[in-house]
């Protein structure tokens, strides 16, 4: 809904990119296409990138929790900094992607993710699945504590919540109805990307 004023900020700053419409991943325009960029931090589905991977992309992602899943492929090129996200996207654009491996097309496949759960599920005892002193301790601090405030966005920052920390604005009586979109941008204004925690490593780039 934002993107006139995206296109705007693009040109104000002279960058050369490109804005497409929404395109159905199995469409022709993708095809011409070998990379893939998700910096998300918070993104818990991940779909777009296994759909990349799927479809034989490069994929450049942070090394982070939600992303686990993915540093199995070699397609994968993981970063930590932005000096190393610019050296593996350059590493993407100087080779090609390798085909996909029967293990690859297998991790990918609904037959994959069934086998997943089965052995998630197959390894849990009761007493894996019952809430434990910890989950309830859990449970109320985010329930009182982090409910809101400046002292539950402190908390949420120092637990590593990453970008998203900010939160106690939402409690406000306009937020409860308005827009995701909205909430989204309000969301960035009040916790710009230059105050998100940013970890280091001394890994050199995987090619």
């Amino acid at each position: 809904e934002d993107l006139a004023e995206v296109e705007v900020e693009a040109a104000a700053r002279e960058l050369r990119l490109s804005f497409f419409p929404p395109t159905d991943h199995s469409g022709a325009t993708l095809r011409r296409y070998k990379v893939f960029i998700n910096p998300s931090q918070s993104e818990v589905l991940s779909t777009t990138t296994a759909e990349a991977l799927a479809m034989g992309k490069f994929v450049v992602v942070q090394r982070h929790p939600s992303n686990d899943f993915f540093m199995q492929f070699r397609n994968t090129l993981p970063y930590d900094t932005p000096e190393e996200f610019l050296q593996q996207l350059q590493a993407a654009l100087d080779s090609e992607p390798e085909p996909l491996s029967a293990e690859e097309r297998r991790a990918l496949s609904w037959e994959g993710a069934t086998d997943r759960f089965l052995e998630a599920v197959s390894n849990c005892t009761l007493s894996d699945v019952l809430p434990t002193l910890g989950d309830h301790a859990t449970r109320w601090v985010h329930a009182t504590v982090q409910k809101g405030g400046p002292v539950g966005d402190r908390l949420r920052r120092a637990s590593g919540a990453g970008p998203v920390w900010k939160q106690s604005w939402l409690a406000q009586e306009k937020w409860r109805a308005a827009p995701p979109t909205e909430i989204v941008e309000a969301s960035i204004l009040a916790t710009p990307p230059g105050m998100a925690p940013v970890r280091a490593s001394a890994a050199p780039p995987r090619r």
